[in-house]
């Protein structure tokens, strides 16, 4: 920690600066004017340097408990993202299997082809009669 001093012999006014870090503290003490045949350059120093360091506690405990909270918070999202973490895992599973699954029937099928089914059979109620004849004579039944 730096310490700066001044004091000045006119006014009987003591300043002290502590600086550590972000952290600066400013102490003053001052004599009052029917004091100042008994004021000290010592004492005035030290007042001030009393009240510079009470500033600086002030500040740094001030600091640290942001850094706590922000901490806390770094701790709680970490938490809350895990679990979500889990949850998407989770979700990722079941998706995987359901993708191995489809892909499992669809290899079978390659393997195994159902029987073809002719397109007369599959279409000869949906289509009209004449469109029934043209498709009879291109298969040459006619």
């Amino acid at each position: 920690m730096k310490r700066f001093l001044k004091y000045s012999e006119e006014t009987h006014q003591a300043e002290v600066t502590l600086v550590q870090g972000p952290v600066r503290a400013v102490g003053r003490a001052k004599a009052h004017e029917e004091d100042w045949k008994y004021a000290n350059k010592l004492t005035g120093l030290q007042i001030a340097e009393f009240r510079a360091l009470i500033k600086f506690l002030d500040k740094r405990s001030k600091l640290k408990m942001k850094q706590v909270a922000r901490l806390r918070n770094d701790a709680q999202f970490l938490e809350n993202s895990a679990n979500e973490d889990r949850a998407e895992m989770e979700e990722l599973k079941n998706v995987t299997n359901f993708y191995i699954e489809r892909k499992n029937d669809l290899y079978k099928n390659l393997k195994n082809p159902p029987e073809r089914i002719k397109w007369n059979e599959l279409s000869g109620d949906m289509l009209s009669d004449e469109f029934k004849k043209q498709l009879e004579i291109s298969d040459g039944k006619n």
